[in-house]
């Protein structure tokens, strides 16, 4: 599925962005201040050390942990030198106890193209499906190249005049030149162009919109700026008031994507387990009507196939995943079920083509983006502690979200340890610089998810 709708909806604390297809959400990304992702960010590093066995380096770029630098099939002794001061580009967070994954070769977005200064050519995005469309951007952007450099046409390239994108291609050049500029002055660790916004991120991944909402009027101004220009810009709604992801029924996805059961439309379901080393899913038959017949096991099986690649997009599941399919005995069906999971799959650009195991069962990967959807809402997870359930943090921007919605309120009942998150986050003096303040009130006999929000 691919994603035509947007949601975007600022809360004190954080934002929170969905992509749908139609009334499904596919993915659901949490940004909360003091945490925000590095992504795209450009900085200024210098090379602590270099691995000739990992064909590696490691770079400070002022986090606790050196980023990690693959050299891409070049002999990294001879790409970096340690001491040696380099720009780089984040392209993977910090996750656990893994540093950033760094890019020696930094891009630039724009709306239309992507430019990477030291590139290698013209390429097209390979959504432009349209073959003479094609070859007229690559024309269009052959001529404008200079030696040394890469330009891309992303998707929504398509159909733009080429003094449009040789509009965009200039200001990315000008933004180069002045990161360029200030490396030169700059004393490593420094950054140099910070990462686009959560917005910006996700426009610029989601070529298709048709529509979005947004329940913030700065984050409304954003969308219509990046599409100031555009020749099909999507439709741009503002909303008030009940919650925006809840009456949406995002809240009522986040929630169910925390539970490791996922039922099918003939009955069957899937048990998803996330686990340090990889994500196993099985899928079975209980409850699903006539279980022994081939028929009613190659429908559970095709069903499991569409559900799978969109639990882990909206799980935002990263590493090894491995699949136990109900098994069949005919070989066109297990060959019919492969190429339908592979089709499922295919507009995640983050997982790989899935493949049968010597033991049978089918696996994959999924390039990490950052932390799952659980590890986000739950924390680290503890192999000894059964099912995961919303940290302390999480339920407190829950409670902020609610009340700043309920104008009515005036006070908010809260156990200790959500109590703790809500003064540590400044929740609730968010909330009063906007006019809106709230008591806070806490009960050691309450749960973490059990709270009351007192009104007048």
């Amino acid at each position: 599925m691919t994603a035509d709708r947007l949601v975007a909806s600022r809360a004190p604390g954080e934002i929170r962005i969905a992509l749908l297809a139609g009334a499904r959400p596919l993915e659901v990304r949490h940004h909360r201040a003091g945490g925000a992702s590095r992504v795209g960010e450009i900085v200024f590093g210098r090379v602590v050390r270099v691995v000739p066995s990992l064909e590696a380096a490691f770079v400070e770029i002022g986090e606790e942990r050196p980023g990690f630098l693959n050299a891409r099939g070049a002999a990294i002794a001879r790409t970096v030198r340690e001491g040696e001061a380099v720009i780089v580009e984040i392209t993977r967070d910090a996750v656990a106890a893994k540093g950033a994954r760094l890019n020696l070769r930094p891009r630039l977005l724009g709306r239309l193209l992507v430019y990477a200064p030291a590139g290698d050519g013209v390429a097209l995005s390979p959504r432009i499906l349209e073959q003479g469309e094609r070859a007229r951007l690559a024309e269009a952007l052959r001529r404008v190249i200079a030696p040394g450099e890469g330009i891309t046409a992303r998707t929504r390239a398509a159909g733009a005049d080429e003094a449009t994108l040789l509009a965009d291609l200039a200001a990315l050049r000008e933004r180069w030149r002045a990161i360029a500029e200030r490396a030169a002055g700059a004393r490593p660790p420094a950054v140099l162009a910070p990462a686009p916004s959560p917005l910006a991120r996700a426009l610029a991944e989601a070529p298709a919109l048709r529509r979005i909402d947004v329940d913030d009027p700065a984050l409304a101004a954003e969308a219509r700026a990046w599409f100031a220009e555009a020749v099909n810009a999507p439709a741009i709604e503002g909303h008030h008031g009940a919650p925006l992801f809840e009456a949406l029924g995002i809240e009522a996805a986040i929630a169910a994507a925390l539970e490791p059961c996922v039922r099918l439309p003939s009955g069957g379901g899937l048990v998803i387990e996330e686990t340090e080393a990889l994500t196993a899913i099985d899928v079975n038959v209980h409850g699903a009507q006539a279980v022994s017949a081939p028929a009613a096991l190659r429908r559970v099986d095709l069903e499991a196939a569409q559900e799978i690649a969109h639990q882990l997009r909206l799980r935002r599941i990263g590493g090894l995943v491995v699949v136990d399919f109900v098994p069949l005995a005919d070989a066109a069906d297990r060959r019919r079920l492969l190429g339908a999971f592979r089709r499922a799959l295919a507009p995640d650009r983050a997982a790989s083509p899935p493949d049968v195991t010597r033991l049978g069962l089918i696996e994959l990967t999924r390039r990490r983006e950052g932390p799952s959807l659980a590890e986000t809402l739950c924390g680290p997870r503890d192999a000894c502690a059964g099912r995961r359930r919303p940290s302390a943090e999480t339920v407190a921007l829950e409670i902020a979200r609610r009340l700043s919605c309920a104008p009515a309120a005036e006070a908010v009942i809260v156990a200790p340890e959500v109590a703790a998150a809500l003064r540590e986050r400044r929740l609730l003096a968010a909330l009063a610089e906007r006019g809106q303040r709230i008591a806070l009130r806490s009960e050691p006999t309450r749960a973490r998810r059990d709270y009351t929000i007192v009104t007048r």
